[in-house]
């Protein structure tokens, strides 16, 4: 297989040369693959197409991951400056939509691999957030991944639609921060885990030094 692009180049380079050497191998892929088989397929082998067959060898078409992502998380936009997945900040960080398919965000960021991406079955940023934050997300919501942090801006209902992402100095590992909404805090104050743990003197130690905090002597019957 050899591109159009490729084939001009060469035919300008060397009219009469021979572009066998040029061709590349053909991929073929069977007709009964899932999204999912294929879009792993592209990432193995970085193919930026394959042929599709049906049972008896013959070609039915043609398949680019774009297809693929299309299929799985819906037909994507057309770069336009007034709407982009991603805009640079002037400190580096970026304001991404969450939409942005993931294959798009490894190669913004330079991910050199993503979370549980075997298990996880997500094929957005939103989804990789909701699978890494397991539930459903609420503003604020962090996750840091590959030096990276990815913190929820804003909501769609009950999906992410803005998130703001910048680097960490020297951060790889998971890590989640979960920020409770207003309705998840209790009625008498944070709990512990929360907020500072306040100690609180035993009785013993509160009048060992605090003498005038000892109680008073009872009087006996009869006496004042």
């Amino acid at each position: 297989m050899i591109t159009a692009k490729q084939l001009l180049h060469y035919q300008q380079a060397a009219p009469h040369g021979d572009i066998t050497p040029f061709i590349s191998p053909v991929e073929c892929i069977p007709e009964h693959w899932s999204g999912s088989q294929m879009l792993e397929h592209f990432r193995q082998t970085g193919a930026s197409m394959v042929f599709v067959v049906d049972e008896y060898g013959d070609i039915q078409g043609i398949v680019t991951p774009t297809d693929v992502l299309e299929a799985l998380a819906g037909e994507f936009r057309h770069p336009d400056p007034d709407d982009l997945w991603s805009v640079e900040q002037d400190d580096g960080s970026w304001s991404i939509d969450a939409l942005i398919p993931i294959l798009v965000l490894q190669d913004l960021l330079d991910l050199k691999r993503l979370p549980d991406e075997q298990r996880g079955g997500y094929h957005t940023l939103s989804g990789m957030m909701m699978w890494c934050l397991d539930g459903i997300p609420k503003e604020g919501d962090c996750m840091n991944w590959e030096g990276w942090q990815f913190e929820v801006i804003t909501l769609a209902g009950n999906r992410i639609d803005k998130v703001w992402a910048h680097r960490l100095a020297g951060e790889s590992s998971l890590t989640i921060t979960d920020h409770p909404s207003e309705e998840e805090q209790p009625a008498d104050g944070p709990t512990p885990s929360m907020a500072s743990t306040v100690h609180q003197p035993d009785h013993h130690e509160d009048t060992e030094n605090h003498p005038e905090n000892a109680p008073k002597p009872r009087a006996k019957a009869g006496q004042k």
